[in-house]
């Protein structure tokens, strides 16, 4: 039986964009995001899919910070990314799933992250678990040296070898390793 859990978060955060025209967003300025984290799954030994106290943790991470410093999704390519609403939901997304594969009982099966940037528009996405390990090595093709943003530093860094290696079994793919 698969059940959901819900929970939502306000958070300040700045950005600034650079856009190749003229815009507002290329200026420094800030948002009141609310943020919405639903998450489907089986629950746990402890009866829990995931524990609101790690999922608040997580999300926020990001409260009174500037996005521009934690849009590095993979350090190693220095894939740096517009800290846009779009990719704020995909970071929660990324952070949610490294915490959930260091579980030993793997819970999660789908999550829908949506942020709004203000009260009419949102950015959202949905992941079933099928797709968690393409998703994750979209983002982060070397998980041994991103532990300082790994699920807002819950991750202890001693499991990056684990996370790195349980993504490789399940997606057939080799993750790149540091030299």
């Amino acid at each position: 039986m698969i059940q959901k859990i819900y929970k939502e978060f306000n958070i300040s955060s700045s950005h600034k964009l650079d856009l190749p025209y003229e815009s507002k967003c290329n200026r420094l300025h800030g948002h009141n995001y609310k943020i919405e984290v639903s998450i489907g799954g089986i629950v746990d030994s402890n009866f829990m899919i995931m524990d609101f106290t790690i999922l608040s943790k997580i999300v926020k991470y990001f409260d009174h910070k500037d996005l521009n410093d934690l849009m590095v999704l993979d350090r190693f390519y220095e894939l740096e990314v517009q800290p846009t609403a779009e990719m704020l939901v995909i970071r929660i997304a990324k952070d949610i799933l490294e915490w959930h594969l260091v579980q030993k009982e793997k819970t999660i099966k789908g999550l829908q992250i949506r942020a709004w940037e203000t009260g009419s528009c949102y950015a959202d996405v949905f992941i079933q678990e099928k797709e968690f390990p393409e998703f994750l090595q979209s983002y982060v093709t070397n998980l041994e040296i991103l532990p300082m943003f790994h699920a807002g530093g819950i991750i202890d860094p001693q499991d990056m070898v684990k996370i790195k290696d349980e993504i490789a079994a399940k997606s057939g793919d080799h993750i790149i390793e540091s030299k």
